[in-house]
């Protein structure tokens, strides 16, 4: 069979100026606030948000567009502030990691600690938030659930499919704050919880515009 010359380039470069286009011409972040006027504001049911610098934040970003990698969600209890969000931090260079991984539950302060020298972003909740005992019963549901890597499960971020409402054991980041804000009345539930990548999560309604600051 003749192999047209034309056809056989277009089959190698297209996938990457794909890879190109999602890498460096998608927007970029610029800090627009310092993180000393957010953190007193912090409350139960805002939103915090990453943008990774290494493989898998690269990865991340050729899947969604975005720069965007990751997403957190605040629980404030009395004068406490933690995050709330499924990662691995285990293989930090960073003390007092080896319990984080799966769900996290990671004091302020900690979590900016794991996050230096990162842009984040954060948009406050305008609508009803959590109330404590919403959280610690989500918690207790969802205590052992694990960080999904499967690629194969992250192309559910390109397509809004129906939710079919059934739990399972291991959810990518944006996937498990977003099933936990349907779970609080947050965020319809018609939507497969795994259609929102970070990026989407920047987008959705009742919250404040998102707002970018640079971790010292």
């Amino acid at each position: 069979m003749k192999i047209i010359w034309w056809e056989t380039c277009l089959v190698i470069l297209i996938p990457f100026l794909f890879i190109f286009y999602r890498l460096y011409l998608t927007p970029h972040l610029t800090p627009n606030c310092n993180f000393e006027n957010i953190g007193p504001k912090l409350e139960t049911g805002d939103l915090l948000f990453v943008r990774y610098s290494g493989k898998y934040g690269k990865l991340i970003r050729i899947v969604t567009g975005a720069d965007w990698s990751h997403t957190a969600l605040v629980y404030r209890k009395g004068d406490d502030v933690f995050l709330i969000e499924v990662a691995d931090y285990t293989r930090y260079d960073e003390p007092d990691v080896e319990e984080l991984s799966g769900l996290c539950v990671i004091p302020l302060n900690k979590w900016l600690q794991l996050n230096s020298s990162r842009i984040c972003g954060y948009r406050r909740c305008q609508q009803t938030r959590p109330s404590s005992s919403d959280i610690q019963r989500a918690l207790q549901q969802y205590d052992s659930v694990t960080l999904d890597m499967d690629l194969y499960n992250w192309s559910a971020t390109l397509f809004p499919t129906k939710n079919k409402a059934c739990d399972k054991n291991n959810y990518y980041c944006s996937e498990f704050i977003a099933l936990l804000l349907q779970k609080f009345g947050m965020l319809p539930d018609d939507i497969n919880p795994g259609y929102y990548s970070p990026v989407r999560l920047t987008t959705i309604n009742g919250y404040s515009k998102i707002k970018t600051f640079y971790l010292e």
